[in-house]
């Protein structure tokens, strides 16, 4: 496990976990957000067509 600048101590297992399980959850809202922006911006341009 490498240490961080300043010889800080790397990060524990616990903190690692939810650090990774909050990125997921991040990713995962962003690509349903694109999801539901596209699929609006489909149905808006066969409006206007």
């Amino acid at each position: 496990m490498p240490t961080y600048k300043g010889g800080q101590v790397p990060l524990d297992s616990e903190e690692r976990r939810r650090a990774a399980a909050g990125i997921v959850f991040v990713v995962i809202n962003l690509d349903s957000l694109f999801q539901g922006m596209s699929q609006w911006i489909e149905t808006k341009g066969q409006l206007f067509r």
